[in-house]
């Protein structure tokens, strides 16, 4: 690759790519992952083994989607999120074994910065603000807000953080202590 290429997508050969996805310049795919119809993920984003990506789900750029992370439509997921492992985004709230879904109305966002820890669980119709943190296990059911620390079951709010890292009990302060951003 010579001086300003744009590096092409990696597929490892036992994921499942179907030929509609569009994978971004850049984009690694490991083993076992699975993308389905017309999904789309941006530039230099992470799909680990055993992942499953829905058909027509739509992922920004520089995005993580860990080990057995599950993906459903109709998701989109904005640029600079992390999903952990064995993360699920429920997308049916009344699900049947039956083909009559209707998934009708249902979306939701994942919004810029968000990190999700393992093993959440997302439900439908519910959006993730910007740079919130959702802890491992937890299970939001309501929207989130903009830095917000979420834990337990349901998801409850128990403090702010900084996109540095920095941790705050009652509410993100003008600035930032430890790296001086303004909010």
């Amino acid at each position: 690759m010579g001086t300003g290429a744009t590096p092409q997508p990696v597929i490892h050969p036992t994921a499942v790519v179907d030929p509609t996805a569009i994978l971004g310049a850049g984009t690694v795919v490991w083993s076992h992952a699975c993308i389905l119809a017309n999904a789309r993920l941006g530039e230099h984003c992470r799909v680990g083994h055993g992942a499953y990506v829905d058909r027509g789900v739509t992922i920004g750029s520089r995005v993580v989607i860990h080990n057995h992370t599950c993906v459903y439509r109709p998701v989109t997921i904005e640029d600079d999120v992390f999903v952990g492992p064995h993360v699920v985004f429920v997308n049916d709230p009344d699900p049947r074994a039956s083909d009559t879904r209707d998934l009708t109305g249902i979306h939701w966002t994942i919004r810029t910065g968000a990190t999700i820890g393992a093993h959440a669980t997302i439900m439908s119709d519910i959006d993730l603000a910007p740079h919130c943190l959702i802890g491992s296990g937890a299970v939001v059911a309501k929207p989130t807000v903009a830095f917000g620390i979420y834990l337990g079951v349901p998801a409850r709010l128990v403090g702010y953080r900084c996109t540095c890292g920095a941790k705050y009990r009652d509410s993100l302060p003008q600035e930032c202590e430890r790296c001086k951003r303004t909010f």
